[in-house]
C-alpha cells in the first residue's frame, strides 16, 4: 500500500457521511412502515367490503356499526384520553387543524349557495352547503389517521397525541354545526311545504340533546 491508501485505511470515518447514511436508513424504514400500514388499511377495507357484500347476513352490518360506534370507538377514546400527557399536546397544531376545518365548512356552505340552481326551493341552499361541508370536513382521523401517524412518527409520538384532542373537538364543535345546518335546511323545506316557519331554537336544542347522549362525547368526558 502506498502512503495515500494507508492514510485512507486508518483515517476515521467521515461523520457527515455517517449521519447522511443513518438519515437515509431511517427514512427508508419509515417509508416501509408507511407502505405496510397503507397496505394493511387497504386490505381491511377490501375485506370489509367483500364481507358486507358476500359473507355477512343482512342484519350483521347494523350490529357491527352499533358495536363500533357505541363501544369500540368510545372505549378507544376513553383509554387514550385518560392516559394522555396534556403537556405533550401542541395546541398550535390543534388550533390550526380546527381553524382549517372551520374555514372549509364556511367555504363549502358558500359554494353550496352559489351552485344551487335558481329559483331554489326553501332550504336547498343550506342543505347543499351542509352536504358539501360534511363530505369535505368529516375525516376518519382515528381509522386512517391513527395508523398512518403511528407509522410515520411512532405510537408514542406527541404528534399522535394530537389526534386524541382533535377528534373530541371535532365531535363537540364541528359535528353540531354540520347537524344544525342539515336540520335547519330540512326544517325550512318542511315549513315551506306546510306554510309555517322554521325556528332555529328547537333545532339547536335537539342537536344539543343528541350531543349529550352521544357515546363518543360521554367517553371523552369520562376520560377527562
Amino acid at each position: 500500500l502506498d502512503s495515500r491508501q494507508e492514510e485512507e485505511l486508518h483515517s476515521p470515518p467521515n461523520r457527515p457521511q455517517q449521519m447522511a447514511s443513518a438519515a437515509a436508513a431511517e427514512e427508508e424504514a419509515t417509508l416501509e412502515a408507511l407502505a405496510y400500514t397503507l397496505i394493511r388499511i387497504t386490505s381491511l377495507l377490501l375485506l370489509g367490503y367483500v364481507s358486507a357484500r358476500h359473507l355477512l347476513p343482512p342484519g350483521a352490518q347494523s350490529g357491527i356499526s352499533a358495536f363500533v360506534g357505541t363501544l369500540a370507538l368510545p372505549a378507544l377514546l376513553f383509554s387514550s384520553i385518560a392516559i394522555l400527557q396534556w403537556d405533550a399536546v401542541d395546541w398550535t397544531i390543534v388550533a390550526a387543524v380546527m381553524l382549517a376545518k372551520a374555514l372549509t365548512l364556511a367555504c363549502c356552505v358558500g359554494v353550496g349557495v352559489l351552485i344551487t340552481p335558481r329559483p331554489a326551493n326553501a332550504g336547498a341552499e343550506i342543505l347543499n352547503g351542509a352536504v358539501l361541508a360534511l363530505l369535505a370536513v368529516s375525516s376518519d382521523d382515528l381509522g386512517l389517521g391513527l395508523p398512518v401517524m403511528s407509522a410515520l412518527y411512532g405510537r408514542g409520538s406527541r404528534y399522535v397525541s394530537q389526534l386524541f384532542v382533535i377528534v373530541p373537538l371535532h365531535n363537540l364543535l364541528v359535528n353540531p354545526a354540520l347537524l344544525s345546518l342539515l336540520a335547519l335546511g330540512c326544517a325550512q323545506r318542511r315549513s315551506s311545504a306546510g306554510g309555517g316557519r322554521a325556528e332555529l331554537g328547537p333545532i339547536l336544542r335537539g342537536v344539543l340533546r343528541g350531543l349529550a347522549g352521544n357515546p363518543l362525547v360521554l367517553a371523552v368526558l369520562a376520560g377527562l
